[in-house]
């Protein structure tokens, strides 16, 4: 029978680690949770049975189970695992994802273990749009150090957007060894400090980036400003943790949406392949029962290679986008598909199938979006005076890539690049199009 996943690990690689699988599977059987969830589906784990081919038996996590089964179960788990210490853990929320109407509370490890820097301190500047995102870095920096009994760990929040001409000064002050932040924030922190002429301080070491893909174009504002300094990349989600681990020569060869799944206490599996390769990516950790996640669906949509890279790992993840291209993030906006398909239908008597492609690019000292839309026309088409001008002014006029934003005020802004039209006679043929994808 053919498998309905393929799990990124090794045969052999897999049967080593069987014994601790199995162990681990047996506990979390044991937590409210996890028999909530396995009750749910009709399952009873059968230790006897345990094997590559019976892992796939075991049911999927879903998003929507995080409402399904309520905070509370987990909470009670938790409870017996805190070993006497509550800042082993962290309660977090999440916006609404991909099929997920409201806000998703989860519960998180906290782990001090840092990484080794020449100073006795750790002190990482954090760089955040958002201030309810820093607030959560800065708890887990609390909560590090109450593990350890010490102070090692100092953080400083940054909004890069009110910071402005203080930057240098902030700076200077702090003296940081590394920086943790999203993409597109420390991208708005360069442009900044290229606006107005500040240098990175000597002290940075290392910069953690996290929570989205990173863009050539963004990668080569960042390297502008903070030259001759460490980048260190992984694929994670907030809710999981580590999925895949940044490699030099993946970077190289594939660019920088491709990695190698973690193998250490983690089991990434490729779901629903389809004819073209894709699949949903589904991640296992087999770490603490009451915060781990089973055979969870990320959302997340990449293809395998299975080929050894010059490191010697045996696979490599490259991420596409989201699960159905719901949405894609660009320039500080968001292009969502179901908004994109309310405009066009106004526009059907000219356009009969389409596509859609975003990208960030390097305009100056600025990162900005650009649209590509990719049209087979109808016979009403011809009739225009000025077809393409026309469906370019109807887009950027009503398409919303904020609450507030059209792309018409996103373009006179600055922040976007004019809508681009191009013409195709047909798209290829599969049983599931993709409709909008991000490029680089």
């Amino acid at each position: 029978m053919e498998s309905r996943t393929l799990i990124l690990k090794t045969e052999t690689g897999f049967e080593k680690e069987a014994e601790r699988i199995k162990h681990f599977f047996f506990r979390a059987n044991g937590f409210l949770f996890w028999r909530k969830h396995f009750a749910n589906h009709g399952f009873e784990f059968s230790p006897e049975r345990f094997g590559r081919d019976y892992w796939q038996t075991i049911p999927f996590f879903e998003k929507s189970d995080f409402l399904r089964y309520g905070l509370d179960l987990r909470l009670k788990d938790a409870a017996i695992e805190t070993s006497g210490n509550i800042y082993n853990f962290i309660l977090r929320m999440t916006s609404g994802t991909s099929g997920i109407t409201e806000p998703l509370a989860l519960l998180r490890p906290v782990t001090a273990g840092g990484r080794n820097f020449k100073k006795e301190e750790f002190r990482t500047l954090l760089v955040e749009n958002a201030y309810v995102i820093g607030l959560l870095g800065t708890l887990y920096c609390i909560d590090a150090n109450r593990i350890e009994g010490i102070s090692r760990y100092q953080l400083l929040l940054l909004n890069p957007h009110p910071a402005a001409k203080k930057i240098d000064k902030t700076l200077d002050d702090f003296s940081p060894d590394n920086i943790s932040a999203f993409p597109a924030a420390l991208t708005h922190l360069s442009s900044l400090m290229l606006e107005n002429k500040i240098t990175a301080p000597t002290s940075i070491q290392n910069i953690f980036l996290r929570g989205d893909f990173l863009q050539n174009s963004q990668r080569a504002l960042i390297e502008n400003v903070f030259k001759k300094i460490s980048i260190e990349l992984g694929y994670g989600l907030g809710e999981f943790g580590r999925i895949g681990n940044l490699c030099t020569f993946l970077a190289k060869k594939y660019g920088l949406s491709a990695f190698h799944p973690v193998q250490y206490r983690r089991l990434i599996e490729l779901a629903d392949i389809d004819e073209n390769g894709y699949g949903e990516i589904v991640a296992t950790s087999f770490g603490n029962p009451a915060t781990c996640l089973i055979r969870y669906r990320t959302g997340d949509v990449g293809r395998v290679l299975q080929e050894e890279c010059e490191c010697g790992k045996k696979f490599t993840l490259i991420l596409t986008g989201r699960k159905n291209f719901d949405y894609v993030k660009c320039a500080g906006a968001m292009l969502v598909r179901q908004e994109l398909e309310r405009v066009l239908t106004s526009l059907k008597d000219y356009i009969e199938e389409w596509r859609a492609e975003t990208r960030e690019v390097l305009n100056g000292v600025r990162i900005v979006g650009e649209i590509t839309l990719k049209i087979k026309v109808t016979s009403g088409y011809a009739v225009l005076a000025n077809p393409k001008e026309f469906i370019r002014a109807e887009v950027e006029k009503n398409l919303f890539l904020t609450p507030t934003h059209t792309l018409a005020n996103l373009i006179s802004s600055g922040a976007f690049l004019p809508l681009k039209i191009e013409q195709a006679d047909s798209f290829p043929e599969t049983k599931k199009p993709l409709l909008l994808r991000r490029v680089d």
